[in-house]
């Protein structure tokens, strides 16, 4: 079926003008959205995410009590029109994974703007960020994930009081971390997979609300702020692949809110003692892999993580002997993970026997006690 088909008779729409709402979400619909949309002036939410729709969006610029519209998952090609960000009563606007989309994100002109969520992810936008994003002072979800934005990250978010949800990863950014200053209800940075370079700025860790803090795969150096260890909303943080040097950061202040720990490829050194010793025992990925300065032994207070189903120490300097705790460990062959070797290890559970090997000539320096 197609939504022409439903819009397309000028005698029935002129009947609907009074809808407020039009849900037609996962019914393969396919076609184009139709222009006949814009004769529906009352209509206040669009939702047609998971269909087969195609084509570029229509004039749009009439529906001044659209208050939400989702496309998600759709075959849409073309710009976003910059009226659709700019429409009177607009709070939520989703046109994620649509990745014939393409231009850059609409400019907000409105000083009035009521947006609350925006969602872009995976499609193929390009250009820069706009800073006029700060003039929808209300915004809590900003989400552009998987695009082709290049510039910088703008100061002028950090004037979005509201922000709980910045993505912004596996794009072309460049430029520093901002500081997110005074963003007390931020829950989740996402700027993973760009080309950010400079320091994690330490003010992150004064983010009363932030939980997940995605930083991989960008070209950060300096050391890990030490205040970071106590944060204490803290859940995900991932900083694994950038330049990272120093000690590894300890989590000494953390409840048992911490789960995933990935600080893996970095240059990290010294000993993981403190780590292991500070850490809430609710660690689920505990990922320190690709540090090759990293020194000294895997202790035994490894067993007090009872939630650990990923351990991973390979390529790193660590050396003596796999200890013996680590058996005791709830550990699952189908879901649990323990590298220590160079270049390799085995799947471990209470059962197994650890084997540990090198490919190459020169022996991991670990050994098993078994």
């Amino acid at each position: 079926m197609s939504l022409q088909h439903l819009l397309a008779r000028p005698d029935l729409v002129r009947r609907l003008t009074g809808v407020i709402c039009i849900s037609l979400a996962d019914n393969m619909l396919q076609g184009t959205i139709p222009s006949e949309v814009s004769h529906l002036p009352n209509l206040e939410t669009l939702d047609l995410y998971y269909n087969q729709l195609s084509g570029p969006f229509p004039d749009m610029s009439t529906l001044s009590s659209l208050r939400h519209m989702d496309v998600d998952g759709n075959l849409l090609t073309g710009t976003v029109p910059s009226e659709l960000f700019n429409l009177p009563a607009l709070e939520s606007v989703f046109l994620l994974n649509n990745r014939g989309l393409t231009g850059t994100i609409p400019e907000i002109t409105s000083t009035e703007s009521r947006l609350l969520s925006v969602s872009v992810y995976d499609c193929s936008l390009n250009g820069q960020i706009p800073t006029s994003l700060a003039k929808a002072t209300d915004l809590k979800f900003f989400q552009a994930f998987n695009n082709s934005l290049t510039g910088t990250i703008p100061s002028e978010l950090s004037n979005l009081p509201s922000l709980e949800l910045l993505s912004l990863g596996a794009n072309d950014l460049t430029g520093t971390v901002p500081t997110f200053a005074g963003q007390t209800n931020l829950e989740i940075v996402s700027l993973g997979e760009n080309s950010l370079t400079g320091t994690i700025p330490a003010m992150i860790a004064s983010l009363p609300s932030l939980r997940i803090l995605y930083l991989q795969d960008n070209q950060l150096t300096g050391t890990v702020p030490s205040n970071i260890g106590t944060m204490q909303t803290l859940e995900n943080i991932w900083l694994f692949n950038n330049r990272l040097v120093g000690a590894l950061p300890t989590f000494y202040s953390n409840p048992d809110t911490l789960q995933q720990v990935f600080l893996g490829n970095n240059r990290f050194s010294g000993g993981i003692i403190p780590l292991l010793q500070m850490g809430p025992s609710s660690i689920v990925f505990l990922d320190l892999g690709g540090n090759p300065e990293l020194s000294g032994n895997v202790p035994s207070i490894i067993s007090s993580f009872s939630s650990l189903i990923h351990f991973n120490v390979s390529y790193t300097g660590l050396s003596g002997t796999i200890p013996e705790t680590i058996s005791s460990l709830n550990l699952s062959e189908s879901t649990t993970c323990v590298f220590f070797a160079e270049g390799g290890g085995r799947w471990l559970s209470m059962h197994t026997t650890v084997t540990v090997f090198s490919p190459t000539s020169s022996s991991s320096s670990l050994s098993s006690s078994s």
